[in-house]
């Protein structure tokens, strides 16, 4: 049923809870897995005085996402080959629906509920409730135990 699983991951606590069960799910439908960590790059502070360009904060925070990524992918003792690493930077709330799932083909998205902010998003978190309204495929959603 599902070929190209869409795992989105952020470094909060229920992400390892996340990719657990996308091998679950992977496993049972012999699916590839695309791990995915945007930065989230929305509000980050003024560049006018600071050293750096942003070219190069980009730089450093994809590097960052992107050995986070494959830690988890270690700790899931599955060979590398089955997992896709997709570092991007921007808005989560678009990119995960409106570029990433689009180009690796996701027909499932599993995405953790880790950041419950405000009375508007007691269920899930802002981002897990803004795919849930946008993605064009099935969704997922962790909870922490």
């Amino acid at each position: 049923m599902y070929q190209h699983i869409l795992v989105c991951i952020d470094g909060s606590e229920v992400s390892p809870l996340v990719l657990e069960h996308a091998i679950d799910v992977a496993g049972r439908h012999a699916a590839k897995i695309h791990v995915a960590n945007v930065v989230d790059t929305r509000n980050w502070p003024s560049f006018e005085n600071l050293t750096q360009t942003e070219e190069q904060l980009k730089q450093a925070a994809h590097a960052k996402a992107e050995e986070a990524v494959k830690q988890f992918i270690e700790k899931s003792g599955l060979p590398e080959t089955q997992f896709d690493v997709i570092v991007e930077a921007g808005s989560p709330r678009s990119i995960i629906t409106k570029k990433i799932a689009k180009d690796v083909g996701a027909d499932l998205i599993i995405i953790g509920a880790s950041s419950v902010r405000g009375l508007d998003h007691l269920v899930v978190g802002s981002v897990a409730s803004a795919v849930l309204r946008t993605a064009t495929c099935d969704v997922l959603v962790v909870r922490r135990p």
